[in-house]
């Protein structure tokens, strides 16, 4: 049996995750826990995703406003 050929790789997810995280930690090095959520509460923001995110949550508020979703019981 013969194994697979590999492909070049143009792009390195591993290595690319990595890599944020790494500016990320030293971004947030030294912060309290409070100035921690707030940094992420800023970069959820205003980062690539925001908007993404801003529809995500309206869509969830549409939803649980409809009944739409299971909401949990305490």
């Amino acid at each position: 049996m013969r194994a697979p050929k590999k492909t070049e790789k143009s792009f390195d997810c591993i290595a690319s995750k990595r890599k944020a995280q790494s500016r990320i930690y030293r971004k947030i090095k030294g912060m309290t826990s409070e100035q921690e959520a707030v940094y992420f509460d800023r970069a959820t923001r205003s980062g690539p995703f925001a908007q993404m995110w801003r529809e995500l949550v309206a869509k969830g508020r549409k939803a649980r406003g409809s009944g739409k979703l299971a909401r949990r019981s305490a």
